[in-house]
């Protein structure tokens, strides 16, 4: 099972959170169902905005395909 790194990232005046996936065309697809969701030519990956909603969202939509590392974002508001 791949993971998908999340970390704080502030992209064209926003804060927002990077999703660092290695590339996956199963993965790839889901993470273009997400809300709000980009992707950054600049940063190489694809983000979405910064709040709960979010993060929620991320960990309801790849349970069971992926694991969901939220350890650079843990304690950083």
């Amino acid at each position: 099972m791949q993971t998908i790194k999340v970390e704080k990232l502030f992209h064209r005046e926003a804060h927002r959170l990077a999703l660092r996936i290695d590339f996956d065309q199963e993965l790839n697809q889901l993470v273009r169902k997400l809300d709000n969701v980009r992707y950054s030519v600049t940063e190489r990956c694809w983000h979405i905005p910064d709040d709960d909603n979010s993060m929620l969202e991320l960990k309801q939509l790849f349970q069971g395909k992926a694991t969901v590392d939220f350890t650079a974002v843990q304690g950083q508001e």
